[in-house]
C-alpha cells in the first residue's frame, strides 16, 4: 500500500469517527445514558453507555448469556445489574443477590427509578453519572456539575463521615482529604478480601489525639482490619495501609494470572498480622472539682471510636496531703485562685472495671497520664475476667499551683485508655464454613440492627479532643451539687441567726452584732463553716462557728489588727470606732490563765476577754511564762498563742 492509499484510508477513518462522534452527540441529546467518572478529570465523560432499549444488562464477559454492557474488575458479578426503560422512565435493580451497586452513595437493595444526574457505582471502581435529556430537572441540592470528588464525598457521607466543604479548620480539612483518599482504597481491599476469601474486613477509623500515645497529637485517619473468624482487630496508620494495599494488589494480580494463592505463608500474606494488644476504647474524667479541692469518683463510660459503649471504669480523683491522706470538707475553697502559689497533691485511682465483650477476658489493662507527664501510667494486665479489680492508685504532686494548672483543672481531663489482650483462638466451625462475603453481610446486618438502639440510648457527642460531652456535663453536675450543698449550709446558718435574733427581747436586738454574724457566714469559705472545739476545763465539746477576718475586703469593711502585749494579735473589725460588742455568757466563768470561758447564759462584752488576754500576756512577759494566752484555745506554741486569741462567735 503506497502513501496515497494510506492517506485515503486515514481520511475515511476520520470521516467515520467524526460521523460516529456526531451520532453519539446527537443521541446524548435525546436518549438517557451513563457517563463515566474518573479521578483524572481528563478521563471523565469518555465512556458512554446508552440506555434507550427496553432492557440493558451489566455484568462480566464470561456470563451466559453475555450482558449488553461488559464490566471487569473487583466485585462485578456475571449478571450484576439490570436497567429497564419504559416510556422514558429508567429503573435500575440488582441482577443477582448481593450485587454491589450504590446510587447516590446508598447501597441498592431493590429497584429504584433513576433521576437526572444520579450517581451510580457498580462494584468497587465503575462510577457513572446518569443523564436523561427528556427529564432534565435535577433533585434539590444536586450541583450542576458532578465530579469524582463530589461522588466520593457522597459515599463518605453515607458511611457517616461529615464532609462539609466550608467552615473547616486546617486539621479538619486534612482529615477530610485523607478520608476521601482512603475510602476507595478500603473498598478495593475489601473486594479483594471477598474474592480471595481472606476472612478480613477493613474500615476507616478516626483516632483522636487524646487516645494516642505521645503529646500534642492530632486526630489521625487510620484503617482497622478485623479477623471475621475470631474478631481480633488491628489498627494501621495511613502509610502502613497504603503499603499493604500495594502488596494486596500484587497478590490479586497473581490470582488473576491463574496462580493458586490460597496457601500463601503467613509472612508472605499481606492480610496476615500477629496478635497484639488492642485499644478497646477510651473514657474521660474532667477535673473541675480539683479547682475547689473537692474529690471526684464515678463509673465513667468507655466508648470506642464509633461512640459504642464498651464498658465502665470506676475511677477516683481526690485532693490529698503529701502522704496520701484525703482532704476533709474543711479544705474546700470557694475560689480556685485561693490555691495559687501553694503545693497541691492528688491521689488518682483506677479501682475496677466492667467490659461487655467476652473475647477481652484474655487480659485487660488501663493506661493514662496526668497534666504534663510524658510517660503513661499502666495498671497490671489482669486475665480471666471481664470485671477486673485493679485497685490501682498513685499520688501526683504539683510543687506550686500556677494559673496554667488552674486552667488545666477547668478545661482539661484525664483520658483513660482501656486495652485488651488478643490471642489466636480456636475458630467457631459455623463461622469458618461461611465465606468472607457472607460474614461481612452478617456483620453489616448486626450493625444495622444495633443502630436504632445506639441512637436511642446512646446519643454521644464528642469535644475537639474526643471527650464525651455527656461525661463532661455529669462531672460539672457533681461539682455544682457539692457547691449547692455548701450554700445550703450557709443559708441554714443564716436562718438560725435570724430566728435567734427574733427570739431576743427588743432591748437586746442590737443591729451591729446581728450584721457581723450574718456577714461572717455569707462571706466565709468552706473551711470556716463549722468545726468542733474542746472547751477549756470542760469535758464536752460544743459547736463553734469561727470566721477569720479577710484582710482583702473593700475599704468600707477593712479590718485593723491591733497588737497585744507579748506579740499576741487580736482581729477586731473597725466599725465607727466602737469596740467589738460580740458577747459570751457571763456569771460562773471558768478561768485559765486569766481568760474567761463562758458557763452561763448571761452576756459579757468581748472586750473583757481581750482585756483579760492583755493582762495575762503582760503577766507572762513579766514572769517569763509563754503560756498566758493558751487558755484562749491556742495551745502553748507561738502559733497557738496567735490562734488562741482570734475572735470567736459562739452561736
Amino acid at each position: 500500500m503506497d502513501w496515497d492509499q494510506k492517506l485515503e484510508q486515514q481520511r475515511a477513518e476520520d470521516v467515520s469517527e467524526n460521523n460516529e462522534r456526531d451520532l453519539t452527540a446527537s443521541r446524548k441529546k435525546k436518549e438517557p445514558h451513563l457517563l463515566n467518572l474518573n479521578e483524572d478529570p481528563q478521563l471523565s465523560g469518555v465512556v458512554c453507555h446508552f440506555l434507550g432499549s427496553s432492557e440493558t444488562t451489566f455484568g462480566r464477559k464470561d456470563a451466559d448469556p453475555q450482558p449488553t454492557i461488559t464490566l471487569n474488575g473487583l466485585s462485578i458479578q456475571k449478571k450484576h445489574a439490570i436497567v429497564s426503560n419504559s416510556d422514558g422512565e429508567v429503573e435500575i435493580k440488582p441482577g443477582s443477590p448481593g450485587a454491589k451497586i450504590k446510587v447516590n452513595g446508598i447501597p441498592l437493595v431493590n429497584s429504584k427509578v433513576l433521576e437526572n444526574l444520579d450517581r451510580i457505582l457498580f462494584g468497587s471502581n465503575h462510577m457513572y453519572v446518569y443523564h436523561n435529556p427528556a427529564k432534565a430537572d435535577v433533585p434539590e441540592g444536586t450541583p450542576a456539575t458532578i465530579d469524582w470528588e463530589f461522588a466520593q464525598k457522597e459515599i463518605a457521607h453515607a458511611k457517616g463521615y461529615q464532609t462539609a466543604g466550608s467552615g473547616l479548620n486546617k486539621e479538619q480539612q486534612r482529615v477530610q482529604d485523607q478520608i476521601l483518599e482512603l475510602l476507595p482504597m478500603v473498598n478495593e481491599v475489601n473486594a479483594v478480601s471477598e474474592e480471595l476469601n481472606k476472612h478480613r474486613s477493613f474500615e476507616i477509623v478516626l483516632i483522636s489525639g487524646a487516645a494516642q500515645e505521645g503529646k500534642d497529637k492530632e486526630t489521625e485517619v487510620m484503617v482497622k482490619m478485623k479477623n471475621l473468624l475470631n474478631e481480633n482487630t488491628w489498627v494501621w496508620g495511613r502509610g502502613k495501609f497504603i503499603n499493604r494495599r500495594y502488596l494486596i494488589q500484587e497478590l490479586y494480580q497473581r490470582f488473576i494470572d491463574g496462580e493458586d494463592v490460597s496457601d500463601v505463608k503467613d509472612n508472605d500474606d499481606p492480610f496476615w498480622e500477629p496478635p497484639e494488644d488492642v485499644l478497646i476504647g477510651t473514657a474521660h474524667a474532667f477535673l473541675q472539682s480539683l479547682g475547689y479541692s473537692l474529690d471526684f469518683d464515678d463509673n465513667i463510660t468507655v466508648t470506642d471510636f464509633k461512640g459504642t459503649d464498651e464498658g465502665k471504669l470506676y475511677i477516683t480523683i481526690k485532693p490529698c496531703t503529701q502522704d496520701g491522706k484525703p482532704y476533709t470538707d474543711e479544705e474546700y475553697v470557694d475560689d480556685p485562685s485561693e490555691l495559687l502559689g501553694k503545693p497541691y497533691h492528688i491521689k488518682i485511682g483506677v479501682i475496677n472495671g466492667d467490659v461487655h465483650k467476652a473475647r477481652y477476658s484474655k487480659g485487660l489493662m488501663v493506661k493514662y497520664r496526668f497534666y504534663e507527664e510524658t510517660e503513661y501510667t499502666e495498671t497490671p494486665m489482669l486475665t480471666g475476667t471481664l470485671s477486673p479489680e485493679w485497685n490501682h492508685s498513685r499520688i501526683v504532686s504539683i510543687p506550686v499551683v500556677t494559673q496554667e494548672v488552674l486552667d488545666y483543672f477547668e478545661t482539661g481531663s484525664i483520658t483513660y485508655s482501656l486495652y485488651g489482650h488478643q490471642e489466636n483462638t480456636a475458630v467457631d466451625t459455623k463461622r469458618k464454613n461461611l465465606t468472607t462475603k457472607e460474614l461481612r453481610q452478617l456483620e453489616n446486618m448486626q450493625e444495622a440492627s444495633a443502630k436504632p438502639i445506639l441512637n436511642k440510648k446512646m446519643s454521644v457527642s464528642f469535644g475537639p479532643n474526643g471527650e464525651d460531652e455527656t461525661t463532661h456535663l455529669k462531672s460539672e453536675l457533681v461539682l455544682l451539687q457539692k457547691q449547692y450543698d455548701r450554700l445550703r449550709k450557709k443559708e441554714r446558718r443564716m436562718q438560725d441567726i435570724c430566728e435567734e435574733w427574733e427570739k431576743k427581747p427588743v432591748e437586746d436586738q442590737q443591729f451591729l452584732p446581728f450584721y457581723r454574724k450574718v456577714h461572717a457566714v455569707a462571706f466565709s469559705s468552706g473551711s470556716r463553716l463549722k468545726s468542733r472545739v474542746q472547751m477549756v476545763n470542760k469535758e464536752e465539746t460544743v459547736s463553734v462557728y469561727s470566721f477569720e477576718i479577710d484582710h482583702e475586703e473593700p475599704a468600707a469593711n477593712q479590718q485593723e489588727t491591733p497588737t497585744l502585749q507579748n506579740g499576741v494579735q487580736e482581729s477586731v473589725p473597725k466599725l465607727e470606732k466602737e469596740p467589738l460588742k460580740t458577747v459570751v455568757p457571763k456569771g460562773t466563768e471558768s478561768k485559765t490563765n486569766g481568760i474567761a470561758i463562758a458557763d452561763t447564759n448571761e452576756n459579757v462584752p468581748m472586750t473583757n476577754i481581750v482585756k483579760g488576754a492583755q493582762e495575762s500576756s503582760a503577766a507572762a512577759a513579766a514572769n517569763g511564762n509563754g503560756n498566758a494566752a493558751a487558755g484562749a484555745g491556742g495551745g502553748d506554741t507561738p502559733k497557738g498563742k496567735a490562734e488562741g486569741s482570734k475572735a470567736c462567735l459562739v452561736m
